[in-house]
């Protein structure tokens, strides 16, 4: 005795497919079970008592969501292949804003630093830390399309990328959903989209990140204390843990990895202006300090001294070099922001 549309799951479709045709008739087919025997599943025209095995990517597709057929994209017409129409990258946050400009005539994508001064970038940091996150940054959630942007933060986004390329401004800001997620949108318009935490860590990367080289370098990983003082201010954090697990501990204030190396850096980066005369006249207070503990028991301390257009790298004692004055801003604003 043959079986029973039930006995295929076919009685409680696990999807169904209308077809409405041109002379108004519209037919409907019921999706069932999964065939234990192989690689297919049920399918069924409502009214027919024909049962037919279907191919598994067909099916796949009916089991489809709305939100399996949304774009996604951010930057329409932006990928690799059309990355060296990018003209402009601002990248915008709550403390502080930056400018590159792409170099005129250059066969590949080359910037410099346009704004807050102008400066000459390393290639190598720029395509590193933002170009290459910039080809794969994409939402992968859809959250609404007419709710207006300031239900979810958007009109004072704490994050917001401002590209020019092909002769248009497209600008898209990020502010957090929760749960390691961003809401996200083009500014322009309604649409609400979402995407992970790490897709937009890039826009963390500060200014000072993207120059040749700086006048100190640590890493994050194997420091056990970071103290700075700068207008009358004090911030000092602990240290501790490895890769993913690394974590910074000011008071009751916990930074995860991912906060505390941009934040890091952001606090040790110092790129190089020129180098100083052995006989530059120092101030003997003032300025920034910074104490750099290692997990070996090893100490730095820097002090930042203004000297007019540029201020003094005092490592140890010794002052090699000069940096450029805004990073005494930087420094400040990251300071602010991390004892809110």
């Amino acid at each position: 005795q043959p079986l029973g549309p039930e006995e295929y799951g076919l009685d409680t479709p696990s999807a169904t497919l209308s077809v409405l045709l041109r002379d108004g008739t519209t037919l409907r087919f019921l999706l069932g079970d999964r065939c234990p025997m192989g690689d297919g599943s049920y399918l069924m025209q409502e009214g027919q008592d024909g049962i037919y095995l279907i191919d598994e990517k067909l099916a796949d597709r009916l089991w489809a969501s709305m939100d399996d057929f949304r774009d996604f994209t951010l930057f329409p017409g932006l990928d690799r292949d059309t990355l060296a129409n990018l003209e402009t990258i601002a990248v915008e946050r709550a403390d502080s804003t930056y400018l590159l400009d792409r170099l005129p005539d250059a066969q590949v994508p080359l910037f410099m630093l346009r704004d807050p001064f102008e400066a000459t970038l390393e290639w190598s940091a720029v395509d590193e830390k933002i170009l290459a996150p910039l080809q794969t940054l994409e939402a992968d959630g859809f959250v609404s399309q007419d709710i207006p942007l300031e239900a979810y933060g958007l009109d004072r986004p704490e994050l917001a990328l401002h590209l020019i390329y092909d002769g248009k401004v497209v600008s898209v800001g990020f502010a957090k959903a929760g749960d390691g997620r961003y809401y996200c949108a083009d500014l322009s318009g309604t649409r609400v989209l979402s995407c992970g935490a790490q897709s937009v860590q890039f826009l963390e990367t500060g200014y000072t990140e993207l120059f040749a080289a700086s006048a100190y370098h640590a890493s994050a990983a194997e420091t056990q204390n970071i103290t700075v003082t700068a207008s009358g201010l004090r911030l000092s954090i602990d240290l501790n843990g490895e890769g993913e697990g690394l974590r910074g501990q000011c008071g009751e204030k916990t930074f995860s990895q991912m906060e505390m190396t941009k934040l890091f850096s952001r606090l040790t980066a110092y790129p190089i202006l020129r180098e100083l005369p052995a006989d530059t006249n120092l101030p003997a207070e003032g300025g920034i300090s910074v104490s750099v503990t290692g997990r070996d028991g090893h100490s730095d301390l820097i002090r930042l001294l203004a000297l007019g257009q540029e201020v003094a790298v005092v490592i140890n004692g010794q002052a090699n070099f000069s940096t450029y004055p805004l990073v005494l801003e930087e420094i400040e604003s990251a300071l602010r922001h991390a004892l809110q």
